[in-house]
């Protein structure tokens, strides 16, 4: 027996409770809930540069989802962080104390200030490109950029040069979390990390008094620096030391 809810709509019963139900921005509302601006464009799915109507035509999507969709469509890699993410923690919410731990806790202020980057646009655009970013020279390559658009860095421009090279290192070593409390520096590893727990405990027991590491992965140890210039340099390197 088929029941309503098995029967999926046609195309156009959806473009008319479309026209009906919701209000399209930088629309003519008025023409186009009449039907004479044309019919609603129901998209179902998307690869790359193209996007797929629910009629079976292909478009190449030439405004990127309205300027956002940089990376084109039906990204794998992209769809796996999120699953993994989501998995992890989906959602939850900050009622009556609730919180959630962000990846990195430096307690470091790293950022590109209005007043050296004025235009929001320009400012996202260099943060998307470090947030892919892939290896030092091609830091060197935005850092140049920056500096020939922009000038001079400021201390949270430098800062966030090095945070964002550190966070290309924890992505690539699998470090869930690094925070800096009290002196010390702790790092959280995945359970698929390249650094193997084998490892971090004959570190542990080589260095008694210096390096501990906790039950649930968490590895932590005093840096000789303290300035951020020269402590995230010196994490960096205590990671590359563990593989």
């Amino acid at each position: 027996m088929t029941t309503p809810a098995d029967v999926s709509p046609t195309t156009a019963e959806l473009q008319a409770i479309d026209r009906a139900t919701l209000l399209h921005p930088f629309t003519p509302l008025r023409q186009f809930a009449s039907g004479e601006a044309g019919e609603p464009r129901i998209v179902t799915g998307g690869q790359g540069i193209r996007i797929r109507l629910r009629d079976g035509q292909e478009l190449i999507d030439a405004f990127a989802g309205i300027y956002y969709n940089h990376v084109g469509y039906g990204r794998r890699e992209i769809a796996d962080a999120i699953h993994e993410e989501a998995l992890k923690l989906a959602c939850y919410h900050s009622f009556r104390g609730y919180s959630n731990e962000p990846e990195i806790r430096l307690g470091i202020p790293a950022y590109f200030p209005d007043d050296y980057i004025p235009d929001a646009n320009q400012r996202l655009f260099f943060y998307k490109r470090l947030a892919s970013l892939r290896d030092l020279e091609e830091l060197e390559e935005i850092k140049a950029d920056i500096r020939d658009r922009y000038g001079a860095f400021s201390p949270p421009v430098e800062n966030l040069f090095l945070v964002m090279n550190l966070r290309r290192m924890l992505k690539d070593y699998l470090v869930e979390q690094i925070a800096y409390n009290d002196g010390r520096v702790s790092l959280l590893f995945h359970t698929q990390s390249p650094v193997k727990v084998e490892k971090l405990v004959e570190l542990v027991s080589k260095d008694k008094g210096g390096l501990r590491l906790t039950p649930e992965g968490r590895l932590s140890f005093s840096p000789k620096n303290q300035s951020w210039d020269e402590l995230i340099p010196e994490v960096l390197q205590f990671l590359e030391g563990l593989c």
